[in-house]
């Protein structure tokens, strides 16, 4: 803290001289330095007035005015009893000068504004009429009045109590039209807090967007400005548009970097934009985002409930990462800060409620007295809020795992009618609905179980539609998952007429739609018309170079942080500016019957369902369906599929370890469907899950492998076999095209080979040649492509897995999408393409997605790596059935069959040889 040059001689001096230096801190603010330099000026103001009591009347308004300015700080830093304390004796003060004043009026508002965080709302209220009773009986009616008509809303709002708050608000209004455009524009946005509660999103945001037109009007980069930026986007993230409610954060995070970088509405914004994060299962730019927040809070507002509730979202964040002592941390910290505030605040109860459903996990009685006493604190002023409505879910919870049926009913429908009329839509009611479901399941009351599953799916549906982009959409989806498990698996439990042919429509409805999205999204005609809109799009790509670039340095810095957020604000531009995105359409998930349509006589379509819930597969022929429960969890099939494939992921021949592995899966997954097996010539997979890792063709069935007597391939889902053999083929000028970049990798030596053997318009590109542009440029024009390249695949990040080409350019995913392919077959014979994160809900995402996007109509990519020479042998049998005219996955069957004869000591392991799978159109 700054100290001017004090004289004890001129104790006013000393005072204002204080008080200047704390202006000039709380402008820069640093408020922890002004309350110091405040309150030094205090007692020289006192002494002033005690030395000059023929000034009296011109320095008790100057202390009167360091009590106010103090009080402030107080209750900004959550330090409400030396709030109070300061509010008190400038009440005191102005009392004495003239009991009816407006300034009377403003510091007993004040003090409400202190009882109120205390969760003391009655008390609030009081003091919020008193000051608008006071000012009342002025003349000229102070412009404060309408202000404590709206404080005295506000609390009305917090009790529940609605109508009586939209009246005060309204009043409010009528009076600030007159007056003052700004404070009507915050009027119209508390009248559509009021209409948020009602549950009319519409009319809220109505009312608040028109707030912004105002505040715009009177100056578009202010902090009030920025206020009504985070109103719409608040809205917007109510209903599920999370996209824009993005947007008008980051318009209101502008505003207020610009302002003040290290202030606490630059922390709100950051904690709002985590929240959308967070909501569309981001968590690693939500916690990025809030840490950004918390950091601010500790250094402006080190005990406030901002910080508080900043901790909570980070302990939340924390707790979904894995990290229990952090999260914990977290929730005691934030529970120690309100408590110390105001024990009981509605701010407690919500720590209260988050530690409640931390110790579920842990310790079921401590769990239940921590929601227990936030519901006490929740009934005696907003019992039917939101947040009680989370603490009745938790009870739901530990009610049914202490056994208590009826209670955890009871606790999940009151939980239900809340959310419900607050926000119907919403991720809150769709969770409880889940819960609701569990529950009547647990009851044997499947017929309620299935409603409320049926519902939940819906809302899941209506959020992702409004989540945004394909990553957003992606990571949404991939988290909400359990009400398309939970209505699988209870539908074929319960097996009645239909059953099994609605889950199937509901497991398709949970797989691949990203995938869709973005082959949909393909049939679209997505160019600049203008300048501008070229400009944006070279951004996009300037930013996703300057992220792959930071990627390879440390993902995890500040600056990969900041490049992603300005790629997500350009990506949401050109998806409103580019005129093509608006003839986007939501694809429709396929049902059986149009399932059935798409397979030939002779072929046999499994498609596994695999979920905590239950697994379960579907044999589906052109005139025939079934459905049949899988025994043994998911779990343990994971277990096997690890014990299976583990040695040939370490690039060694299999063992008892793994022959036995392979026998016990193929009992679970081959077993239940053996009879439609048996008549199949042709068998299209959709694996689901973990099974993506799994070549079915080396597990054991009846008397050899599943490979020899059926062609397999494999797709992501129905949907997308359907939308692949749809599409429009437009004619390749050459019959193949391809690379390889060095004798050491597997099939490179036999790229000019087979490329002469094509005959001419054949192409190979080879060592010097074999570069990234050289590539691009043609690989648009042949039927079939050939990669005979090292591939690098990343796990945490997709879109960065890549290929290599000469002189070490690397050709990555997000690059793939931009390729304009005409193949009917993309072969990857050198590296385990087919690898990659499975998402929930997507199954693999990698090379394969975009591949697909970019055009190809099958893929033949590796599982695991394997050898140069088994390799190679394989790769020319499979051009040369190609050749002959044989279908991709007829072809590449009749190349194993056809090396496992005629070298039986190489191929005797599926090692060498299973490896290969065929994704696609067969």
């Amino acid at each position: 803290m700054s100290s001017p040059e004090l004289d004890a001689s001129d104790p006013l001096n000393n005072a204002v001289a204080y008080a200047r230096i704390g202006k000039r801190l709380m402008d820069d603010h640093q408020e922890l330095e002004a309350i110091g330099c405040y309150e030094e000026a205090v007692p020289w103001a006192e002494r002033a007035l005690a030395e000059r009591e023929e000034d009296r009347a011109e320095l008790l308004p100057f202390l009167q005015y360091l009590h106010d300015v103090l009080g402030n700080l107080m209750l900004r830093q959550s330090r409400l009893d030396e709030a109070e304390t300061h509010f008190g004796r400038a009440l005191d003060i102005a009392t004495g000068i003239d009991a009816g004043s407006a300034d009377v009026a403003k510091f007993t508002s004040n003090l409400g504004s202190v009882h109120k965080p205390r969760g003391e709302l009655r008390e609030a209220l009081a003091l919020f009429r008193k000051a608008a009773e006071i000012v009342s009986a002025l003349s000229p009616v102070p412009d404060a009045y309408p202000s404590y008509l709206s404080n005295a809303g506000t609390v009305h709002l917090a009790l529940g109590e609605l109508d009586e708050a939209l009246a005060l608000f309204r009043r409010a209004l009528e009076v600030d039209r007159k007056t003052d455009p700004g404070a009507a524009a915050t009027d119209l946005s508390l009248i559509g807090s009021v209409l948020v509660e009602y549950g009319d999103l519409d009319a809220a945001r109505t009312h608040y967007e028109l707030a912004l037109v105002m505040q715009r009007e009177l100056d578009p980069r202010s902090p009030a400005t920025a206020r009504e930026l985070v109103n719409v986007g608040y809205v917007l993230r109510l209903g599920g548009d999370l996209d824009q409610a993005l947007r008008y954060y980051y318009g209101a995070l502008d505003i207020d970097e610009a302002l003040a970088p290290g202030s606490t509405e630059t922390a709100t914004d950051l904690a709002n934009i985590a929240a959308i994060h967070r909501r569309r299962g981001e968590d690693g730019r939500a916690l990025d985002a809030v840490e950004r927040a918390v950091e601010i809070s500790r250094r402006v507002v080190p005990r406030s409930p901002s910080l508080a509730s900043r901790l909570s979202t980070l302990g939340g964040l924390r707790l979904r990462a894995g990290d229990r002592a952090a999260a914990l941390a977290a929730f005691r910290e934030a529970l120690d800060i309100d408590r110390a505030a105001a024990p009981r605040s509605l701010e407690t109860a919500r720590d209260l409620g988050n530690l409640g459903g931390f110790l579920i996990d842990e310790d079921l009685a401590a769990a239940r007295r921590h929601c227990e006493e936030a519901l006490s604190i929740y009934a005696e002023s907003v019992p039917d809020s939101p947040s009680a409505a989370v603490v009745h879910g938790n009870l739901a919870v530990i009610a049914r795992a202490e056994g208590d049926l009826d209670q955890a009913l009871a606790a999940a429908r009151r939980a239900l009618d809340i959310t419900r009329r607050a926000s119907p839509a919403s991720e809150s009611t769709m969770i409880d609905l889940v819960n609701l479901g569990v529950i009547h399941e647990g009851r044997d009351e499947l017929d309620a179980a299935l409603d409320r599953y049926a519902e939940a799916v819906e809302i899941v549906e209506s959020l992702r539609a409004r989540a945004g982009i394909g990553t957003a959409r992606e990571s949404l989806f991939a988290e909400h998952q359990t009400p398309f498990t939970g209505l699988v698996a209870l539908l074929v439990h319960r097996g009645g007429p239909g059953d099994h042919d609605r889950a199937f429509h509901v497991s398709e409805r949970a797989r691949t739609r990203a995938l869709m999205d973005l082959l949909s999204e393909r049939r679209l005609e997505i160019r600049a018309e203008d300048p501008a809109q070229e400009a944006l799009l070279a951004e996009e790509q300037d930013l996703r170079t300057r992220l792959a670039v930071l990627h390879e340095q440390s993902p995890g810095q500040r600056e990969y942080r900041r490049v992603e957020e300005r790629l997500e604000r350009v990506t949401l531009r050109i998806r409103d500016e580019l005129p093509g995105y608006a003839a986007l359409k939501e694809p429709e998930p396929l049902d059986l019957p149009a399932t059935q349509r798409l397979l030939d006589g002779g072929t046999l379509l499994l498609a596994y369902h695999l979920a905590p819930y239950g697994c379960a597969v579907w044999a589906i022929t052109r005139g025939t369906s079934r459905a049949v429960h899988i025994r043994g969890g998911e779990d343990r099939i994971k277990e096997l599929l690890d014990r299976a494939l583990a040695r040939y992921r370490e690039g060694a021949l299999g063992d008892e370890a793994t022959e036995a592995a392979r026998r016990e899966l193929a009992g679970l997954l081959l077993g239940p469907v053996a009879p439609e097996l048996d008549a199949a010539r042709r068998l299209v997979i959709v694996p689901g899950g973990a099974l993506a890792y799994l070549p079915f063709e080396m597990l054991p069935f009846r008397d050899g492998p599943l490979g020899d007597r059926a062609v397999v391939s494999y797709v992501p889902s129905a949907t997308v076999l359907g939308e692949l053999a749809g599409r429009t083929r437009r004619p390749a000028g050459g019959p193949f095209l391809g690379v390889g970049l060095e004798e050491s990798l597997p099939g490179t030596r036999e790229v000019a080979e087979i490329a002469a053997e094509y005959g001419g318009g054949a192409r190979a590109l080879l060592g010097p040649d074999a570069t990234k542009e050289h590539f691009a440029r043609e690989a648009g024009g042949h039927r079939i492509v050939h990669l005979a390249t090292h591939g690098a695949i990343d796990d945490h990040e997709p879109l960065y897995s890549a290929l290599s080409f000469t002189g070490g350019a690397t050709l990555r995913v997000y690059e793939m999408f931009g390729l304009d392919l005409t193949a009917d077959v993309v072969v990857c014979s050198a590296c385990d393409t087919a690898v990659g994160p499975i998402t929930r809900g997507e199954g693999l995402v990698g090379m394969s997605r975009a591949l697909f996007y970019a055009g190809a109509q099958s893929l033949v990519v590796s599982l695991w790596p394997i050898p140069d020479r088994p390799t190679r042998r394989l790769m020319r049998a499979f051009h040369r059935h190609l050749r002959s005219g044989a279908r991709p996955a007829d072809a590449l069957r009749s190349a194993k069959t056809e090396v496992r004869a005629s070298h039986p000591l190489v191929y005797r392991d599926p090692y060498t040889w299973a490896g290969f799978v065929l994704l696609g159109v067969p």
